[in-house]
């Protein structure tokens, strides 16, 4: 989860997060992008394909429109220290 909120932080404005959110189809299309983006970065095995990994793009978006990088990772770190478990 953190190293695609590092990517969404990297590659995405709080403007593009913002539509995103908004747009089901634009966030479907980008969603194989975001996994290319991981892969590149060495991280395997996240899947976005399911109502459950785009329910998790969708959280990790809102923390990117709402939050400092610092902060959203600070959150996102607490959630899997909460859930014993990382994505």
């Amino acid at each position: 989860m953190l190293s695609l909120l590092d990517i969404l932080f990297a590659d995405y404005t709080e403007t593009a997060a913002v539509r995103l959110l908004r747009d089901d189809l634009a966030r479907e299309a980008t969603a194989p992008l975001l996994l290319a983006a991981m892969t590149e970065r060495g991280v395997t095995g996240v899947s976005l394909d399911s109502a459950a990994g785009d329910n998790l793009l969708q959280g990790l978006l809102a923390l990117r429109a709402k939050f400092t990088w610092a902060e959203a990772r600070e959150k996102v770190a607490r959630n899997i220290a909460m859930y014993g478990g990382g994505r």
